[in-house]
């Protein structure tokens, strides 16, 4: 029963393994043809069978246990901000809604190899020539090559975004345990407005370090420019005083 629940749970991790598994298996399979055949045609069909098929097969691992892992990752924060006495500073991470977008792309990129791979294969398997075979060879090379680049991107999309929650959260205890006199200064009396600069693409809390040396202009916060994101440091910074409040009157 706990076999059972574990596979429903760690699906991902099964799979994404079993693929690189098999991947594995298939490309060694594949050298083992190529290295036994007399024929420059035949070991063409088997690199665009066996051998990029199987590079396909190793993708779709990776992405699954890389992602697997990033979902994992993801939950452990949500547990940490469920943990907090007050709400933290940006936008929860879902994993599993980020998760999923993100193998739905990285799927997409493998079928677009895929696309370029069959064709290839099929023109390589029925001819005998090898110049024409060494041709959909490339184009099959430039297919897979392609669908890597979308599955690797769609994977560092999640990744940056947990990394972001991962340092708006953390970040915020470290400046809390920082005994430094910035921490214990008065709050900012004008709280209404923000500090922005033309050089900068967020906007920032007065007092905030990033903008020490920067002539950043005083904007009222219902006048900040669309384009422009908060600062992580001010709002980590702001949940620290929160932390140290909150530390306090729990002491």
């Amino acid at each position: 029963m706990d076999v059972t629940r574990r596979l429903h749970t760690q699906w991902d991790w099964v799979m994404g393994y079993s693929l690189i598994g098999v991947a594995a298996v298939v490309l060694v399979v594949t050298w083992n043809g190529v290295s036994g055949s007399r024929y420059v045609s035949d070991e063409l069909s088997y690199i665009a069978s066996g051998g990029l098929g199987g590079l396909v097969l190793l993708g779709l691992g990776a992405v699954l246990v890389t992602t697997a892992g990033l979902a994992d990752e993801g939950r452990k924060l949500n547990r940490v901000e469920d943990a907090l006495p007050f709400p933290a500073p940006g936008e929860r991470t879902e994993p599993a809604a980020l998760v999923r977008r993100a193998r739905m792309v990285a799927a997409a990129g493998m079928l677009v190899a895929v696309a370029f791979l069959v064709p290839a294969w099929v023109k390589i398997s029925g001819n005998a020539q090898v110049k024409p075979g060494l041709g959909a060879l490339t184009w099959g090379v430039v297919g897979l090559v392609i669908g890597g680049l979308i599955a690797g991107l769609a994977t560092m999309g999640v990744q940056r975004r947990i990394q972001r929650r991962t340092r708006v959260l953390f970040g915020a205890w470290a400046l809390a345990l920082d005994a430094g006199a910035r921490a214990d200064a008065a709050p900012v009396a004008d709280a209404g407005s923000v500090l922005v600069a033309d050089e900068l693409t967020r906007f920032h809390r007065p007092g905030c370090p990033a903008v020490t040396g920067v002539a950043a202009r005083r904007v009222d916060r219902r006048a900040i420019p669309a384009d422009l994101e908060p600062c992580e440091l001010c709002e980590a910074d702001a949940l620290a005083r929160e932390v140290r409040a909150w530390t306090s009157v729990a002491g």
